[in-house]
């Protein structure tokens, strides 16, 4: 928590919360390390995952809107039992 609000919120202050891949870019960035050591990969996992929710709470919607296609579709194949993914039911939409 330290390295959050002490390196990480000083770094991402002023930034735009709806672009993902820029406010894990800048923590990628300011960890420098490959392995994520420096700032720790829980602590920059927590950090994204917190924007994304904070992201779908401005825009109002379900955080699972926001999330990309291909991690909510798994093929039932590889479970014993179908995974249910869904607890809101969504509006129909073409594809």
């Amino acid at each position: 928590v330290n390295i959050i609000n002490s390196k990480i919120s000083k770094k991402l202050k002023g930034h735009n919360v709806h672009n993902q891949e820029r406010i894990d870019a800048l923590m990628i960035n300011l960890d420098g390390t490959r392995q994520k050591t420096k700032l720790g990969a829980n602590a920059m996992l927590a950090v994204s995952i917190a924007a994304k929710k904070l992201s779908a709470k401005l825009k109002k919607l379900p955080l699972m809107m926001l999330l990309p296609k291909h991690l909510l579709e798994f093929p039932e194949a590889i479970y014993e039992k179908p995974l249910l993914l869904y607890k809101y039911q969504l509006p129909l939409i073409q594809q």
